[in-house]
C-alpha cells in the first residue's frame, strides 16, 4: 500500500461493541487501550496509513459511551498528532459523540438497506455532509462505507432488480458521482472491493448451487427466502469483482469516475500553480 500510495485505514476491535462494553473500564476498555497502543506500534512508519479507527458502527448514540470514544480518540492523537482518529459512524445524524473524532466518517446504504431504499444517494449524502459541515466546519467529512450488493451472476437481467449487477452499478454510479461533486465531501469508500464469506447465521443457509463442470465455480442458484435473502448463498456480494476476482459491471465504473476525477484534478492544479510539478530541494 505504501508503494502504491494507497490511503488505509486501520482500526481495532469492531463490529458489535456495545455500550455496557464501553463502561467496562476495568476489563473492556482496559484492553481496547492497549489494542490502539499496538496498532500504532505496529504501523506507525507505514505511511499509506491516514486514519486510526476504533468501534466500527459502535454505540454513538448512546451518550454513556462518549468517554470510551474519548479515551481512545485522545491516546491515539497524543501519541500520532499527524493522522486522523475516527470510527465508522452509522449512527450518523443522532451520533453523540462527534466531537472526538478529528473526521466525521458516516456508514450509510441508500437505496439498499430497510428504509434507506426509499432514499436517493445523492439526498441521502447530500444531508450527511450538510449535518457535517454545519455541525463540524472545521473537520472533513468522508463517506466511510457505502455500497449495493450485485451477484456475479445475474448480469443479463432485462431490468434493475435488487441483486442484479445491473442495479450495483447504478447504485455504486450515484454514490460516487455526490461524493466527487459535492464540495463537503472529502473521500469516499466503497464497500467493498471482493465478495467474501459471511458470518455463521448466514452461513447457516448454506452455499449456493454451483453448475457442474463450470470453473471458477459458478453459481446456478440460490436461496432467496427472506431469512437468507440478506447474503445469498452465504457470501456479501457487495464487492465490485466477486469471490474469484472476477470483474462486475461497477469495477469499471468506479475505476472510469475516479480516473476522470484524479485527471482533472491534475489538469486544474496545473493550471493554478504551473511550479508544483518542479522539485524544489
Amino acid at each position: 500500500m505504501d508503494e502504491s500510495g494507497i490511503a488505509m485505514w486501520e482500526e481495532t476491535l469492531g463490529p458489535s461493541t456495545t455500550a455496557d462494553n464501553l463502561q467496562d473500564w476495568a476489563h473492556f476498555m482496559r484492553y481496547q487501550l492497549q489494542q490502539l497502543d499496538e496498532m500504532q506500534e505496529a504501523s506507525m512508519n507505514h505511511p499509506s496509513i491516514m486514519a486510526w479507527g476504533f468501534f466500527n458502527e459502535g454505540p454513538s448514540d448512546n451518550a454513556s459511551a462518549c468517554p470510551a470514544y474519548a479515551a481512545c480518540a485522545a491516546q491515539l492523537a497524543a501519541r500520532d498528532p499527524t493522522r486522523f482518529q475516527t470510527w465508522a459512524s452509522n449512527k450518523r445524524t443522532t451520533d453523540k459523540c462527534l466531537e472526538h473524532a478529528s473526521m466525521i466518517s458516516f456508514n450509510d446504504y441508500p437505496g439498499w438497506y430497510g428504509a434507506g431504499r426509499e432514499k436517493t444517494p445523492h439526498d441521502a449524502w447530500t444531508a450527511s455532509a450538510s449535518f457535517a459541515r454545519a455541525n463540524h466546519p472545521r473537520k472533513p467529512f468522508i463517506i466511510s462505507e457505502t455500497g449495493a450488493g450485485g451477484l456475479y451472476e445475474w448480469s443479463d437481467n432485462t431490468t434493475d432488480v435488487m441483486w442484479s449487477l445491473t442495479y450495483q452499478t447504478e447504485i455504486l454510479a450515484l454514490d460516487i458521482e455526490v461524493a466527487l461533486s459535492n464540495v463537503n465531501i472529502s473521500g469516499v469508500s466503497l464497500w467493498h472491493f471482493f465478495d467474501f464469506k459471511a458470518d455463521d447465521d448466514a452461513q447457516a443457509c448454506g452455499p449456493c448451487q454451483y453448475l457442474p463442470n463450470v470453473t471458477p465455480p459458478t453459481c446456478g442458484w440460490y436461496n432467496m427466502t427472506p431469512e437468507c435473502s440478506l447474503r445469498p448463498g452465504g457470501v456479501n456480494h457487495k464487492g465490485v469483482v466477486d469471490f474469484y476476482r472476477r470483474v462486475k459491471p461497477a469495477f469499471a465504473l468506479a475505476s472510469a469516475k475516479f480516473g476522470r476525477a484524479k485527471q482533472a484534478h491534475g489538469q486544474e492544479s496545473a493550471r493554478r500553480s504551473p511550479e508544483a510539478h518542479e522539485i524544489i530541494i
